[in-house]
């Protein structure tokens, strides 16, 4: 080989030689190196949706604890019973202590047929006479207002009782008639007719 050839076969193997270092060795490097940013972008990015999802969890979990607490509460506002007659049962035993507590003497109590109410519910219904004086008829009708039972007045009606009338109001006797509704939680076989 000539020295001529020799340079020109040196110069094109130092030209050929970093471009197959380039092709062989530099180029794959520089994939590899995007790939794995691509995979490292795509982990950070799962990592903080998985973040946000456990901060979520854990939102849920103390909402859950706030739900489950309300509806606790919710069911110890409901009278209980197996069925109809007892949550009814309950309704009247509950109205009745709350009137003697406030001096208000029940006469006469009835129970009415239980009936479908929004939510799942079943409202129970309770209807008395009774008397009291204005002071005890007020502090029952506030009890049953703000008492721990979920109980509506349905309807009321007070007229002063028959016989010797005081000259002070409050010590005047008063003749209650009322229809109290209270609500338990339905049975699942007496919203469907006895579970038929």
């Amino acid at each position: 080989m000539t020295p001529r050839d020799r340079r020109a076969l040196a110069i094109g193997g130092a030209i050929l030689l970093p471009a197959l270092v380039l092709m062989g060795g530099v180029r794959p490097a520089i994939s590899r190196f995007q790939a794995l940013r691509a995979e490292i972008a795509r982990e950070r990015d799962l990592l903080s949706r998985e973040r946000a999802l456990l901060s979520a969890v854990r939102a849920l979990d103390s909402t859950a604890g706030v739900l489950e607490q309300a509806v606790a509460q919710a069911d110890e506002r409901l009278f209980a019973g197996a069925d109809p007659l007892a949550a009814t049962a309950g309704l009247g035993a509950y109205v009745s202590d709350l009137a003697r507590q406030h001096r208000v003497h029940v006469q006469q109590g009835e129970t009415r047929p239980p009936a479908p109410a929004p939510g799942d519910l079943l409202a129970v219904e309770v209807g008395l006479r009774a008397q009291g004086d204005l002071e005890g008829t007020l502090a029952f009708l506030l009890g049953l207002e703000r008492g721990p039972r979920l109980v509506e007045v349905a309807r009321l009606g007070i007229e002063r009782a028959a016989g010797p009338r005081d000259r002070e109001p409050e010590h005047e006797t008063l003749s209650l008639t009322l229809v109290v509704r209270g609500y338990a939680a339905a049975a699942p076989d007496s919203t469907n007719g006895g579970g038929q």
